[in-house]
């Protein structure tokens, strides 16, 4: 399995600091933000991750929160958060083929309409003309990601699992033992159930191993990706390489788990 960290970890380092202790860390690739082609060159970015031996595992598209609920709704608003959502899958074509995740509610004072139906629908066709996969983060409300999947799986809608956002949002929708065939990405990290930390793995009361047992039911490909975030003294290369050693420790948990499960279906079978 590939493993991952976003480069948004901290913004107190410089994007190619934060590239290369990525790489000496032991990580296969990155989660990216948005590549602003007006605030980075594009170019030079994709470079720097080369010569560092990293994969660009997913991209994050940029979101508004302040209006991002307005994508349910008619009007001006959420005209111009469905413009900017459509720019950013223009912009980043020269990373395709790649899975772009995107927000698509801020809040629970939301609801799933024709209007914000229909925007999805665009997007769709603009993402599948350029070789980028839209993937739908679990966020406020289980209903919401349901519909989403439920009616645009046709169109190459996928999901991005988050299990922060899982764990402090909706805590019985079990999104991967309902939609595993749908999820290519993840988010991990950790929290307490009360807001979105952001914090390592073992850091909150986010039951893992609980995890490792339904990824084992998934993809082998799927990525594990942490999307953790920090802003004191620990930035450094031996606390990367301890956020690394984290990944290795899941994987080893889900692959025991497949191990038990290829043996009862063994057993099963010369029944």
């Amino acid at each position: 399995m590939l493993k991952g960290i976003n480069l948004y970890f901290t913004d107190e380092l410089p994007l190619k600091e934060r590239i290369e202790m990525v790489s000496k860390a032991g990580f296969d690739g990155v989660l990216m933000s948005y590549p602003d082609p007006k605030e980075v060159a594009q170019n030079w970015l994709k470079k720097v991750l080369r010569d560092n031996n990293l994969k660009i595992i997913m991209i994050h598209s940029r979101y508004d929160e302040s209006v991002l609920d307005k994508f349910w709704e008619d009007g001006e608003i959420g005209d111009m958060v469905e413009k900017d959502y459509i720019d950013q899958l223009k912009n980043c074509k020269d990373f395709a083929p790649v899975h772009m995740i995107y927000h698509f509610n801020a809040s629970k004072n939301v609801k799933y309409t024709r209007i914000g139906s229909e925007r999805i629908s665009r997007m769709l066709k603009v993402a599948n003309s350029l070789g980028i996969t839209i993937c739908s983060e679990n966020l406020y409300l289980d209903d919401m990601q349901t519909s989403i999947l439920e009616d645009f799986r046709k169109d190459n809608m996928k999901m991005c699992y988050d299990c922060g956002h899982e764990n402090f949002l909706t805590p019985k929708a079990n999104f991967l033992g309902r939609f595993g065939d749908d999820i290519v990405e993840t988010h991990l990290h950790d929290n307490h159930g009360v807001t979105d930390e952001h914090k390592p793995i073992g850091e909150g009361n986010i039951d893992y191993d609980m995890i490792a047992k339904k990824l084992s039911k998934l993809s082998e490909t799927l990525p594990l990706c942490l999307e953790i975030k920090r802003r004191d003294d620990r930035l450094s290369l031996d606390f990367l390489r301890t956020q690394k050693a984290s990944l290795d420790k899941l994987e080893k948990k889900i692959n025991s788990y497949r191990k038990v499960e290829v043996l009862n279906c063994k057993k099963i079978n010369r029944k």
